[in-house]
């Protein structure tokens, strides 16, 4: 009967010594990781655009010739809509033209005049981003720069 307390003691102690090594276990870090990047990757696709969300912007920065230019569009509220019409408003006068994405959706032309500073932006812009809240452009590389930001 002592044989048989002393086995069972002996392979209960076993198996506790076998519960307790170390065995590779994957780590669930690294697993959550890269579960939060490809859905920081996702949210970037998705706001990622081919053409301008319909709303107001203003221009928060423009680079013309290398000059930083952002003051000239001081007071201006631009509103681009689904139709690919463009309207400007500035102290109290509106200007209308349009906007129509080309070239497979690397370039933004927009079409607008009527104030000097308007004059400055009716050209072919290439893309630089296209998102929800932002527009991004540059011309000449980078020595023209256009950003416009949406209005909350």
């Amino acid at each position: 009967m002592r044989n048989l307390v002393l086995i069972a003691t002996a392979a209960v102690a076993l198996l506790l010594v076998q519960s307790c090594s170390k065995k590779e276990i994957s780590s669930p870090a690294s697993t959550n990781a890269s579960l939060q990047t490809n859905v920081m990757e996702t949210s970037a696709l998705a706001a990622a655009r081919t053409s301008p969300a319909a709303g107001n912007y203003t221009v928060t920065k423009f680079v013309d010739d290398s000059i930083p230019s952002t003051r000239i569009f001081k007071g201006y509220v631009f509103t681009f809509r689904s139709t690919g019409r463009l309207v400007a408003k500035v102290d109290g006068s509106t200007y209308v033209g349009t906007w129509e994405m080309k070239d497979n959706n690397t370039k933004l032309e927009l079409d607008i005049e009527g104030t000097d500073a308007l004059k400055e932006i009716d050209r072919a812009w290439d893309v630089v981003t296209i998102t929800n809240t932002k527009i991004s452009l540059n011309h000449d590389g980078a020595d023209d720069i256009l950003v416009f930001t949406k209005q909350q």
